[in-house]
């Protein structure tokens, strides 16, 4: 269907006329339509600034001519996007606001099909984004004849049909990032959040935003704070993804949390965030139109923190990187800026001549504004300490006003972030006696005003507190590494706004004092401590100190290389490299090692000094402003030990040497000293010789202080040796071997000595070297306080009693020697000493050995004979001569080394080796043990020691202590053996028994054989014995060793011719079987006899060779002097009866023999007795059998029985033939 509309305007009447389906052959009709030819460029990439032409056209379609055009008006309808310029435009077009333009031509366009083209030039520009910012719309708007505005008639015009307007549009992509924070004067180590957004400028969607963010020094990314951010280990940067879509015009912001740091440039503070990369809605990748996503924000045009282009998102991109320029800003980038107050101030002063007390001297205030504002009206307040005179008239035009005692300064202008101004103060130096602190000036910034003089809080600084003057600040000193240090951002409260100042002068002192503890022994190294102290306003170098050892030291190699040694002087040196700024101190140790010395109690005052200096310049400086730096320790004020002068680092240098008040003191040089103890002790006998056992001698033990301290209630010990017994110790305490003393109440300075004696009793002992030898020592020691420093003696362990002190030996060089320096230099511990006596005192003892009991006549018989050193003399050539007595026999061959003198029955032997006290050897003397039928005192045997020397070779045979050396073996006391005296080694022959001891001279000793020796006879009493006599026989018992003898058992062995009577036999029992017994209760005396009778009735027998001959035996016995000796007899076997025995008849000559050595033998104690019988019968009998008849011959036997003891022969036979 086609709708034509007609105007008959000159009737006012409209007719509108709708017809379907009729096609009019003819029609008049007004159309007019604009159509779009070209854009120029047809294409992308755009960018703003780009000039974009729109060529058009307008076609009439009239079919009357009537309807030619003569006039057009267009219209452009500009989106946000284009920028329209006349100058780019041929046509003129008018604005009419609001974003339309206008434009009249005067064109002549024909009815039926007539044309004219036109073009409008406009420019791509940036906008907030949208889908239609750069959709631009031209519509013919009115077309004119020359009498009538023809598109009123038009059917289509202002319809917004496509014939009478044209549009374009075309896609920008364009993407703006903006970085801000709403913290405002944040404190450093706080959390700064900055909130990043992305506006979508373009006209299409935006999707996968990746914004990268560059965290510079100012800040510190802590991704607990930031879960949704991620670290990108390739470059090292943050990262967040905006997933989006962000539709055109639209914006999405994330935060990112940054804690805030101190940085030294404002650059620093600057958190650029930028966008990496960015997709369309269909997720293609896309580029910018005015900037370039990448991760390097040092390539972007623009974004200077804190200028115009700072938060800028409208730029072009086109200007200078880093420029200010928001219009040329990259705005895909930007810097998020931390608004920072921060203030800081130096305090320093000319560095080139010395100040003197009384000099005027200058301290310049400098300024500096850190922060990222401007400030002004900045106040500054110096706080003038004692050490510093204020005069006006010195500061004048320089704004300073004394208020309350502090100095303030009102700066009247503003200062730019990064810039820094310089104020200047004027003081006067005093002489004032203090430390160095009175001399360190500090100031500080008090108030300060923004840009707009708005007052800024005390808190608003991000690194101080104005204002403040806190204790944490005036810790900081001159020179140090927080003076001039405009950075500290209030770290254990240094704030940089805050700074001290000095004066430029020089004033080193030192303080030396002893860092190893006590106690102190010789050959210890003791560690020194110098401690330097920089007292002025000159930071020095390159300190020279000396050290002046006295002869109480010597130079440690612990302290080489530090220090160098000087030996030829006793000095030693070292060079303090370390820088020291005002107030600082440096500790340097020397190790020194401390030596006993002879009777000089200042030996150990060790004296350091400054020798020089040099300035941080390496400029030697010398002048100190209150000591003398030399190579001179003898001319420096001050310094005496022990006072107030030591350890003084405040004098002035004005008193005297060796002076104790502290504020004199020359401060550069300063003594040390350790707490030595040294003590010692002499032990002295007093009692004169000569000596011998049980004699009291008396001892004093004389105490004495040798060292520098003072010590009160010493105590001693003496360490009792055997040889004495505690007579008179009036006041000491005695415990086993060892008595103690305390002066209590005692003071001993140094130098002074105390004493206090003793009195003990010799006595014997087993012999020692050291028995008669009392060692006393110092056991312990207090100070003046009551403290114990027992174990701080210098040269000696207190109460040590140690093996090198006891090996002191009497009268030697270590003997009363009190200045001995001990085991460190290879010497005596000089509290201990020792005093007494030395005896020569030899012992013998003789001894047969058990082991050789049972023994035969005839056997070899070892005597170990035993010579002691019961003395403390070392002796040899000992000399021993035995006297050989009956029983005995010496044989040489058995003996070596044994010399024999017949003419006196005697042998000798010499120990030729050297016998120490103490200390015994054994010499062995074999003899040959014999039977000795002599009365009296049977195999003993005497030795007697005959000579001696000492280990010097003299002759000590009348120096014995108590007994005399010769070969008299009738004058020695004592000695009988089987007595107390025998094998006694402690008699006293010389002096006893008056002393106390026997008087047993026992340098001599008899060794007894102990012989158990019977023998036995038996004999019949009766001359004429006949059967049925009673016969009487006597047994005697022979005594013939040394023992007696006791409980002699008899048994006598009866035959068949003699019968047992008990009746007539009392005390004997037993028979014919068993034998018959008896036993002798009675002591058989050595040497002595004993019979026992025995009476046995005579009877006939068949006859027999032994029926009459009576054997009797010991069979058993006691030895009464040793009842544990079993009878062993030497020479016979007690109850042996042997076959051998019973051989021997009566009358032989081994009957009635005693003296038989014949053991196992004929022995001597058995033996018979008896009848010698000789008794024939005779028996006759008939042997022929009867009857008989005469004639017969009858045969007879006749038998003669030899019924006695004795051999029958011979034997005649007499028949009586009836």
């Amino acid at each position: 269907m086609k709708t034509t509309i007609y105007n008959f305007k000159r009737f006012g009447l409209l007719i509108l006329l709708f017809m379907t389906g009729l096609q009019f052959g003819y029609s008049q009709a007004i159309d007019a339509d604009i159509s779009l030819i070209s854009v120029s460029p047809a294409s992308g990439p755009y960018h703003y600034g780009q000039k974009i032409t729109y060529n058009f056209r307008v076609t009439n379609n009239s079919n009357n001519a009537l309807y030619d055009i003569d006039r057009v008006v267009l219209r452009d309808y500009l989106p946000a996007g284009l920028e329209f310029y006349q100058a780019d435009n041929s046509l003129t077009w008018l604005d009419l606001g609001g974003g339309v333009l206008e434009a009249s031509s005067n064109d002549y366009i024909p009815a039926n099909g007539g044309t004219k083209d036109y073009s409008i030039v406009l420019t791509i520009v940036g906008n907030t984004g949208g889908y239609d910012a750069w959709k631009n719309k031209i519509e013919l708007f009115q077309f004119f004849n020359a009498n009538d505005e023809l598109s009123l008639n038009d059917p289509d015009n202002h319809t917004n049909n496509d014939t009478d307007w044209v549009d374009y549009k075309f896609d920008i992509y364009d993407l703006a990032l903006k970085s801000v924070t709403g913290n405002v004067y944040p404190d450093y180590g706080t959390n700064v959040t900055f909130d990043i957004t992305v506006y979508n400028q373009g006209s299409m969607d935006a999707t996968n935003i990746v914004v990268a963010n560059y965290t510079l020094p100012g800040y510190t990314f802590d991704s607990a704070n930031n879960p949704d951010w991620t670290f990108d280990a390739v470059t090292g940067n943050w990262k967040y993804t905006f997933n989006g879509p962000i539709t055109p015009g639209s914006s999405q912001t994330k935060s990112i949390v940054l804690k805030l740091n101190p940085a030294q440039t404002q650059s620093d503070w600057a958190n650029y965030a930028e966008i990496v990369s960015a997709e369309d809605g269909a997720n293609n990748p896309m580029s910018d139109v005015d900037g370039t996503f990448d991760e390097d924000y040092s390539n972007d045009a623009g974004g200077k923190p804190g200028s115009a282009a700072d938060d800028a998102i409208d730029g072009d991109g086109t200007g200078a990187i880093g420029g200010t320029d928001p219009a040329t800003d990259e705005d895909n980038q930007d810097p998020g800026y931390a608004r920072i107050f921060d203030l800081a101030l130096t305090k320093t002063t000319d560095e080139t001549t010395l100040v003197n007390y009384g000099d005027l001297f200058t301290f310049h205030f400098t300024i500096y504004n850190q922060g990222t504002v401007p400030v002004r009206d900045v106040l500054l307040k110096d706080y003038i300490p004692a050490g510093y005179q204020f005069n006006a008239a010195d500061n004048a035009g320089l704004g300073w006003n004394m208020v309350g005692g502090v100095l303030e300064n009102t700066l009247p202008f503003q200062i730019e972030p990064g810039n820094s101004t310089t104020v200047d103060l004027n003081l006067t130096m005093l002489d004032v006696v203090s430390d160095h602190t009175d001399y360190i000036n500090y100031a500080e910034i008090a108030a300060a005003n923004d840009q707009n003089q708005t007052a800024l809080n005390d808190y608003d600084d991000s690194d101080s507190e104005m204002n403040s003057n806190s204790v944490s600040e005036r810790e900081v000193l001159p020179g140090s590494a927080f003076d001039d240090d405009v950075w500290r951002t209030g770290e254990n409260g240094y704030q940089d706004d805050f700074d001290p100042g000095i004066a430029y002068f020089l004033d080193l002192a030192v303080k030396q004092t002893v860092v190893t503890p006590g106690p102190y022994h010789a050959g210890d190294d003791i560690q020194f401590s110098i401690k330097m102290y920089n007292q002025g306003g000159i930071t020095v170098r390159d300190v020279e100190l000396v050290d002046y050892i006295p002869d109480g030291y010597e130079f440690s190699t612990t302290s080489f290389p530090e220090w160098v040694y000087d030996a030829v002087h006793s000095k030693a040196a070292t060079t303090v490299s370390d820088v020291l700024t005002t107030g600082d101190s440096i500790e340097k140790f020397v190790y020194l090692k401390i030596l006993p010395v002879d009777n000089k109690f200042d030996s150990y005052v060790n004296v350091v000094e400054v020798l020089s200096a040099k300035d941080f310049a390496f400029n030697p400086i010398a002048d100190d402003i209150d000591s003398n730096m030399d190579e001179d320790n003898t001319n420096d004020a001050g310094g005496k030990y022990r006072s107030a002068s030591d350890d003084s680092v405040l004098g002035n240098g004005s008193g005297n040497p060796g002076d104790t008040d502290a504020l004199t003191d020359e401060d550069d040089s300063d003594p040390a000293l350790p707490d030595v103890y040294d003590m010692a002790i002499k032990n002295v006998l007093l009692t004169s010789a000569p000596y011998q056992y049980g004699q009291d001698l008396t001892f004093e033990f004389t105490v004495y202080n040798q060292g520098n301290m003072t010590v009160t209630n010493p105590s001693i010990a003496d360490y009792l040796p055997a040889g004495y017994d505690v007579v008179n110790a009036a006041g000491w305490t005695v415990a086993g071997n060892t008595m103690t003393y305390q002066f209590t109440g005692v003071t001993l300075a140094p130098g002074q000595s105390t004493s206090v004696q003793a009195t003990l009793k010799t006595k014997m002992t087993n012999g020692g070297e050291k028995d008669w030898v009392q060692y006393a020592e110092v056991t312990g020691i207090q100070d003046t306080n009551g403290g114990d420093r027992s174990g701080w003696d210098l040269d000696s362990d207190l109460g040590s009693n140690s093996p090198q002190e006891l090996s002191v030996e009497l009268g030697s060089a270590d003997d009363d020697a009190i200045w001995v320096k001990g085991p460190y230099l290879n010497e005596d511990e000089d509290d201990h000493d020792p005093a007494g006596i030395e005896l020569f005192d030899l012992a013998l003892r003789k001894i047969i050995n058990s082991i050789y009991y049972p023994f035969e006549y005839g056997d070899v018989i070892p005597f170990k004979l035993t010579v002691y050193n019961q003395g403390s003399i070392e002796a040899k050539n000992i000399k021993i001569t035995d006297k050989i007595e009956c029983g005995y026999e010496f044989v040489l061959a058995n003996n070596p080394g044994w010399v024999e003198n017949a003419l006196t029955n005697t042998v000798e032997y010499t120990i030729t080796q050297s016998l120490a006290p103490g200390a015994s050897m054994d010499v062995t003397l074999n003899l040959v043990v014999n039977q000795c039928v002599e009365p009296g005192d049977s195999w003993n045997n005497q030795a007697e020691i005959s000579y001696a020397e000492d280990f010097e070779g003299n002759d000590m045979s009348d120096d014995d202590f108590d007994s005399t050396y010769d070969t008299d073996f009738t004058n020695d006391p004592g000695g009988t053996p089987d007595t107390a005296e025998d094998d006694m080694i402690t008699g006293d022959g010389k002096n006893g028994p008056g002393n106390g001891y026997d008087e047993e001279e026992d340098d001599h000793d008899v060794a007894r054989m102990h012989v158990f020796d019977l023998a036995l006879k038996k004999n019949l009493m009766d001359n004429d014995p006949h059967y049925g006599d009673t016969l009487t026989f006597n047994i005697t018992i022979f005594n013939q060793g040394n023992d007696d003898a006791t409980n002699v058992d008899i048994k006598d062995y009866e035959p068949e011719g003699f019968v047992f009577d008990p009746t007539l036999n009392p005390g004997w029992s037993g028979n014919i079987y068993t034998g018959l017994n008896y036993t002798y209760n009675g002591t058989i005396l050595a040497k002595d006899s004993a019979t026992v009778e025995l009476k046995l009735v005579m009877v006939g027998t068949d006859g027999g060779d032994s029926h009459w001959l009576n054997y009797a035996e010991i069979s058993d016995a006691d030895n009464a002097t040793n009842p544990n000796f079993i009878y062993l007899d030497p020479d016979s076997t007690p109850n042996s009866n042997t076959a051998t025995e019973q051989s021997v008849k009566p009358g032989d000559p081994d009957d009635d023999n005693i003296y038989a050595i014949d053991k196992g033998g004929k022995e001597d104690d058995h033996d018979p007795a008896g009848v010698w019988v000789y008794d024939l019968a005779l028996k006759k009998e008939i042997v022929t059998p009867g009857p008989y008849f005469h004639g017969d011959t009858v045969e007879f036997k006749v038998t003669v029985f030899n019924q006695g003891n004795k051999l029958a022969r011979e034997i005649q036979v007499v028949d009586f033939n009836p």
